[in-house]
């Protein structure tokens, strides 16, 4: 089915134009993607957590050896370990809060969807929430990448514009901008269409 049920806003922002096709990409991103967030996510929190207990450990032992000896300690020297300890000790748990925040965004990741992809004759109309993007034709480039199989895949179109890539090692490279779309139905049909219109308006604006 290219065509499913629009909600009245994604109607309007369409208007009269006709509709070549009309599908919802049914993940924000690939699951893969998800699943490696989540993964670095308790990597990092894990890591994190165990600085955090041999950082702290010793800081207790030290003061329930101060106890045990009622061993009193210079106060300008005490003050000065605990500011050290405690900057540590907050760098920690920052890492460790980061990590939980990766491992959250890759799950909601995982049962969000992509939103709207949209075909009309002249652009391609992208709308997820309250976030709307519209594309002329005109500005991809044709290039088309497409993974997945008759019934459900992952397509994404390349854009002329894009920026040059000056990685270490390596040659200076231009890297077009792109846009994806993941697990839409009938993914082969759709690149067809929009390949036919790429060259239509590619052809009209030279």
């Amino acid at each position: 089915m290219l065509q499913v049920p629009l909600p009245s806003s994604v109607q309007a922002t369409i208007g009269s134009e006709p509709i070549d096709f009309a599908v919802l990409a049914q993940r924000y991103q690939p699951l893969k993607k998800s699943i490696s967030q989540i993964q670095f996510g308790i990597l990092l929190t894990g890591l994190s957590s165990l600085f955090l207990f041999e950082s702290v450990k010793p800081i207790l032992t030290e003061i329930h050896t101060l106890r045990s000896t009622y061993t009193t300690m210079d106060p300008i020297d005490l003050l000065t370990n605990a500011g050290s300890a405690l900057f540590f000790l907050l760098i920690i748990i920052l890492f460790c809060a980061a990590g939980i925040g990766v491992i959250v965004q890759g799950i909601r990741a995982i049962f969000q969807n992509g939103g709207y992809m949209i075909g009309t004759p002249t652009r391609l109309i992208h709308v997820r929430n309250k976030y709307i993007r519209s594309i002329q034709w005109s500005e991809f480039s044709g290039d088309i990448n497409v993974t997945g199989d008759m019934n459900k895949g992952t397509i994404r179109l390349f854009f002329h514009s894009g920026e040059l890539k000056n990685p270490k090692y390596t040659k200076e490279r231009f890297e077009h901008h792109s846009i994806q779309f993941t697990d839409i139905p009938n993914v082969h049909d759709i690149e067809n269409i929009c390949m036919q219109r790429i060259r239509a308006n590619q052809i009209k604006t030279t």
